[in-house]
């Protein structure tokens, strides 16, 4: 509020003629206040308050120290585009002088030195210049290699985790060499390998299979699937049922059906 009246007086002072720049002369209070949308009041309270320390009466205190005394605008460009080359002519035709004095031997050899550091020689190996290191090629990424094996390492690292590293290393083999896309390629397939033993560990239920390793038995898939069907033979033989096992049972049941449509015939 005090800086929207304190520009108005400011503007209104701008605009006054010649002989009345700088003063309130035809100042109104009500039109200002309807300019600012604020209460006459308020207006004439905040031009009391300026008396003496922004006002004397009705004329600006400072005003003649703050208005420039070197003409219009266009005439000041011209004295600071003189002034900018009249600088630039001095700059330009004044000479650089120093005294020159004989150099001595420690100077000479210092800036030697500081030659040979800017401008390092070719270092020499074998009678030619050695080129400087070139960036390491990043490797591609590529299907599992024909001729992979597990070495020494890889299988040290299987047996850490309570794996029977050949036989994982088989599974590992057939199953990247069936995979297809972009999956199945690997930049480093022995790291493949110890990602693929890691998980393994992670697939298995905490304890049961993970001791029979540390024994040096390992069951496999065909292990499982005998496992079922002696469970199936089992439950068979309780029930009453035949003791043989699922296959010979199928090939069985097929012989008779073979047996009673050539009997039918």
């Amino acid at each position: 509020m005090v800086l929207a009246v304190w520009l108005e007086m400011l503007c209104h002072a701008g605009s006054r003629p010649n002989a009345k720049r700088g003063t309130l002369a035809g100042w109104r209070d009500d039109i200002v206040a309807c300019e600012l949308d604020v209460e006459e009041g308020a207006v004439l309270a905040v031009r009391s308050a300026m008396e003496g320390l922004l006002l004397s009466k009705n004329s600006l205190l400072g005003w003649d120290s703050r208005q420039s005394d070197s003409g219009s605008s266009t005439e000041r460009v011209r004295a600071l585009q003189a002034r900018k080359r009249a600088a630039a002519v001095t700059v330009s035709v004044t000479p650089e002088t120093h005294t020159s004095r004989p150099e001595t031997r420690e100077e000479k050899r210092g800036e030697e030195n500081r030659e040979e550091e800017s401008n390092p020689a070719p270092s020499v190996r074998g009678g030619a210049a050695e080129s400087p290191p070139t960036a390491r090629p990043q490797k591609r990424s590529a299907r599992i290699p024909d001729d992979w094996e597990t070495n020494q390492a890889l299988l040290d690292f299987a047996a850490g985790l309570g794996l029977d590293g050949i036989t994982l290393a088989d599974e590992f083999r057939d199953y990247w060499r069936a995979e297809n896309g972009a999956k199945a390629e690997k930049r480093d397939w022995d790291a493949a390998f110890r990602t693929w033993c890691r998980n393994e560990v992670k697939r298995r239920p905490p304890g049961g299979e993970l001791l029979l390793p540390l024994l040096g038995v390992r069951k496999t898939m065909w292990d499982r699937k005998l496992e079922t069907i002696a469970e199936h033979m089992r439950i068979d033989k309780e029930a009453g049922g035949p003791t043989e096992l699922p296959g010979d049972r199928l090939a069985r049941e097929r012989r008779e059906r073979e047996d009673a449509a050539m009997r039918t015939n």
